[in-house]
């Protein structure tokens, strides 16, 4: 018997159907490299803001230890170091202030409590300390383990830049990175920080 010869049209659904395959795998390729790169992308913001925070912190000690001891003022990002000093005078960036999670420019608030001024705005009163001047609170009086300095936020409040309830940005799938007086940093849930006992845990009465 002769052998069976395949048809033109044979090869061409053959060829079809090799085609289609190859297109779902690279779909399926497709979807799984994106889906890592993103994983990837999300991580290394993560772990890049982590590393911002934790220099902050670095920071604030530095500058507590050459201003009496005392907890950054609550502009610490102004440029206009020469009339209030500030964490700029320590090395601070453009860079360092960005979360790359985010567009903010400005994407880092320090905590409100350890600052002078309140949530509705700059103390003015006889004896009240200025908000450009120092924090509320020394260093050395503060739980460093437990007492959150600086965290991811968005907004500002009456002209400066602070870590509130409101202002709280949860941008890492839903957590706030934040990094403590020690220097440590962790990635904390709002019921995270609520059952810490807020942002005044570590702070004295």
């Amino acid at each position: 018997m002769p052998p069976r010869l395949h048809t033109p049209l044979t090869r061409r659904a053959f060829s079809l159907i090799e085609l289609l395959v190859v297109v779902a795998i690279l779909g399926l390729l497709s979807g799984i490299l994106f889906s890592v790169l993103t994983h990837v992308r999300t991580m290394s913001a993560e772990t890049q803001c982590a590393s911002n925070l934790r220099e902050l912190s670095r920071m604030a000690s530095l500058q507590s230890m050459e201003n009496g001891g005392w907890v950054p003022q609550a502009r610490w990002y102004d440029d206009l170091r020469a009339a209030r000093p500030n964490l700029r005078d320590y090395g601070l960036t453009e860079e360092l202030i960005q979360c790359p999670a985010t567009e903010l420019p400005l994407s880092y608030g320090i905590n409100i409590n350890l600052v002078a001024g309140s949530s509705s705005g700059a103390q003015w009163g006889a004896g009240d300390v200025q908000f450009w001047q120092r924090g509320r609170y020394k260093i050395a009086e503060l739980d460093p383990v437990h007492t959150l300095l600086f965290a991811d936020t968005f907004g500002t409040t009456t002209g400066y830049y602070v870590v509130n309830d409101l202002h709280a940005d949860y941008r890492h799938s839903g957590k706030m990175q934040a990094s403590f007086i020690d220097g440590h940093v962790e990635k904390l849930t709002a019921e995270d920080l609520t059952e810490r006992g807020g942002l005044r845990n570590g702070i004295p009465n």
